[in-house]
């Protein structure tokens, strides 16, 4: 695996063809196009550790692969069918809507692949229970894998897997979208009887409301959130969208923005601002603000002044 960037603690690589061939031969049978070669980009995130995001683009790969963690892989271009074999059965994946769910120490066998794109997402089995914590252990019990059609999980995929690859993105939100997405994961199956359910309370919603708008300049996590208000992180979140609209990491988002437009309207300059909001530098915050209000932080300055 050779890398080729590096941020702190950040790492980004792509596997070389020795790695790619360890993974399965590629199909004999499906065209490829000229100068259309197969690439697989693996990045790592310092503040999702045990976590890796793969890219794979153009392959044609038959991957066969025994898997120590927890992986999760949508297609998001497939050219013709791809099936694939888990646990003596045979799958036909869809564009964009199917979720393939393996479990740690099964295998899967690709047993037609046309040209396919996709992404895939690899979690240690630590990371998988600390994140479902109490309220997840039933559906971490019963998880087996398989493959889903819900468009609803794909997305949840999707959000995550930008976050991972945005550098804008900070560890709160990613942290939030992937619990986001592996409860919706392993209630695959549906049954109501196995979702959690939802925690409505008033006082916790307003007290992580408060904490939101004075501290908006820290990097909270949502274990402190929890710690303050006696309720569990997840529960929390999903409390905390049925009542206000919107997930908290995207209330904070809102809340450092306005303030930011506070702060500009007072002269102070676009680099004080993003130190005294919580961005991680002002590039962060004048993407975010453009972003959110179609306007740069210096002209929204300069029209406040006139």
């Amino acid at each position: 695996m050779c890398a080729h960037s590096v941020r702190g603690d950040d790492s980004c690589s792509v596997l070389s063809k020795d790695d790619m061939e360890n993974g399965g031969p590629v199909s004999r049978t499906t065209p490829r196009p000229p100068n259309l070669a197969e690439q697989v980009v693996v990045k790592r995130r310092a503040d999702l550790p045990g976590i890796e995001h793969w890219r794979i683009t153009a392959s044609s790969r038959l991957w066969r692969e025994y898997h120590e963690r927890y992986a999760f892989c949508v297609p998001h271009s497939l050219y013709g069918h791809h099936t694939w074999k888990y646990q003596r059965r045979t799958h036909v994946m869809t564009e964009t809507t199917t979720t393939m769910l393996i479990a740690p120490g099964e295998t899967h066998v690709a047993t037609h692949v046309p040209l396919v794109s996709c992404q895939i997402i690899k979690i240690e089995p630590v990371v998988v229970e600390r994140e479902l914590s109490d309220e997840g252990r039933g559906l971490l019990r019963q998880f087996s894998g398989g493959q889903v059609e819900r468009p609803d999980i794909a997305k949840y995929f999707s959000s995550l897997c930008q976050a991972v690859e945005s550098p804008e993105r900070d560890a709160f939100e990613r942290r939030a979208l992937l619990r986001v997405f592996l409860f919706a994961a392993f209630s695959s199956d549906g049954n109501q009887q196995h979702e959690i359910a939802r925690v409505h309370s008033e006082r916790a919603i307003m007290r992580v409301c408060e904490i939101l708008r004075y501290r908006y300049d820290e990097s909270l996590t949502l274990e402190y959130l929890e710690k303050e208000t006696g309720i569990s992180k997840y529960h929390l979140e999903r409390s905390f969208h049925s009542r206000m609209g919107l997930p908290i990491h995207r209330y904070l988002k809102l809340v450092r923005l306005a303030k930011a437009q506070e702060l500009l309207r007072r002269g102070l300059p676009a680099i004080a601002v993003a130190q005294k909001t919580g961005f991680y530098d002002s590039a962060h915050m004048s993407r975010a603000f453009a972003g959110e209000f179609g306007v740069a932080p210096g002209a929204y300055a300069r029209a406040s002044k006139s």
